[in-house]
């Protein structure tokens, strides 16, 4: 990690957010998933912006 938080601007989206946060890990990001509706929603962000996250599923017991 480079050690530096990217500055996110008030109005940026969900997905501007997501993507200057994986771009600033600068190595493997990976998402942990128990397919809950908030998982879901970002795992669909992940697909459709085609940002580089890996996804690994937990048990919901």
């Amino acid at each position: 990690m480079s050690g530096k938080i990217p500055i996110v601007h008030a109005g940026a989206t969900a997905q501007e957010i997501l993507r200057q946060g994986a771009e600033a890990a600068q190595g493997i990001v990976k998402l942990a998933c128990s397919f809950f509706v908030e998982d879901t929603v970002i795992i669909d962000m992940i697909h459709k912006d085609g940002v580089k996250i890996g996804i690994f599923a937990l048990p919901a017991d």
